[in-house]
């Protein structure tokens, strides 16, 4: 794994992660990164609410 953290922007930090979003090898997410860590590439770090809502795909929302 890689990362850059701004510690004066948290939401300006990058990571990649050569496993992919997923550590299980039978994953299809797996190995989804791997081409961008061989090049030396990063995606961004959303870490402020705000800033995690704007780049959700989807939300979970668990009722009790």
């Amino acid at each position: 794994m890689r990362m850059v953290v701004d510690l004066a922007d948290f939401d300006r930090s990058r990571w990649i992660n050569l496993t992919g979003v997923s550590g299980h090898p039978w994953s299809d997410h797996y190995v989804d990164q791997a081409e961008l860590w061989a090049r030396g590439e990063s995606v961004p770090w959303a870490f402020s609410r705000p800033a995690v809502e704007k780049a959700a795909e989807n939300t979970l929302t668990l009722v009790p």
